[in-house]
């Protein structure tokens, strides 16, 4: 994934971060209502990443959950939920230099729309990253998007569900859900699918 934070930023401004390559952890990784539903009804500790300042800043403003914000190592904006009830952080920097240390380990990681933001050449170091990051029975649930990869030539780039088996050949791979992703994207295609996968480590 590019570290560009120009890039991302104006990404953010023009898509709403829907292509963003926005990554969330639940005792792991979520964003929006997502994040706060899992917290406030489910009960999980739930911790955000994104490069973007401005994600965290609108998730904690839409849905008036109050916060303290502070650096971590000089390498992370942390923005912490002072609600009893809503256990959020959210982390703003870039995934590549985020540990288990800083974040502490998951049980489950929600990857929405980072590996398609991810260049290619980058995949493989980033899904060693949040390997470092789950517990031995952690999962991952991601989401991932398919077009024909000659109309577009940047991200969000477009993977099989063969492509997903062979990036995790180490895990197990589900597809769970498979549904029609045009109204995720900005531009037309003649047809597009959006992907659901459910790993788990073997």
């Amino acid at each position: 994934m590019t570290t560009d934070i120009k890039y991302w930023k104006k990404k953010w401004e023009e898509d709403g971060g829907i292509q963003c390559g926005h990554i969330d952890y639940v005792e792991t990784i979520l964003k929006s209502l997502d994040m706060k539903w899992l917290a406030a009804q489910k009960g999980h500790n739930v911790v955000g990443i994104d490069i973007v300042d401005l994600s965290a800043q609108q998730f904690f403003a839409e849905n008036n959950v109050p916060f303290n914000k502070y650096t971590i190592d000089d390498d992370f904006f942390v923005y912490e939920s002072t609600e009893n009830a809503i256990k959020i952080k959210f982390f703003v920097g870039d995934i590549f230099d985020v540990s288990a240390q800083s974040a502490g380990y998951f049980d489950a990681v929600w990857d929405c729309n980072a590996l398609v933001a991810i260049k290619p050449p980058d995949r493989n170091k980033y899904i060693c990253k949040i390997d470092s990051l789950l517990k031995p029975s952690g999962c991952i649930l991601l989401s991932t998007y398919e077009y024909d990869p000659t109309l577009h030539n940047t991200d969000p780039y477009p993977m099989t569900p063969d492509d997903i088996k062979l990036l995790f050949s180490s895990f197990y791979v589900q597809l769970v859900e498979t549904m029609d992703a045009s109204e995720y994207f900005n531009f037309k295609f003649p047809w597009s699918k959006r992907h659901v996968f459910q790993i788990k480590r073997k």
